[in-house]
């Protein structure tokens, strides 16, 4: 397995499922974000839970510059279709 610079992207790469669309994250994506990462039982073995919007967005940026450094790539998975 290669880690870091070996990422070679041009663009960001969209995959898609039956069910989902994996993308690059974006900024409105940080109420999702808190959402998840702000319950203490979700994030009992993920890392901190966020507390504020401020964090998540915080965490967004991160991962938007560790991608164009090509340190890291993620996804958020969004779903096509609304659960009913």
């Amino acid at each position: 397995m290669s880690h870091g610079k070996n990422i070679n992207f041009s663009t960001f790469p969209i995959l898609r499922t039956k069910r989902l669309v994996l993308r690059q994250i974006q900024m409105a994506d940080a109420e999702d974000l808190l959402t998840f990462r702000g319950d203490s039982r979700v994030q009992k073995y993920n890392g901190p839970v966020y507390k504020n919007i401020a964090e998540a967005e915080g965490a967004i940026q991160k991962q938007l510059e560790e991608g164009d450094l090509k340190n890291e790539i993620s996804w958020p998975l969004q779903q096509k279709k609304p659960i009913q």
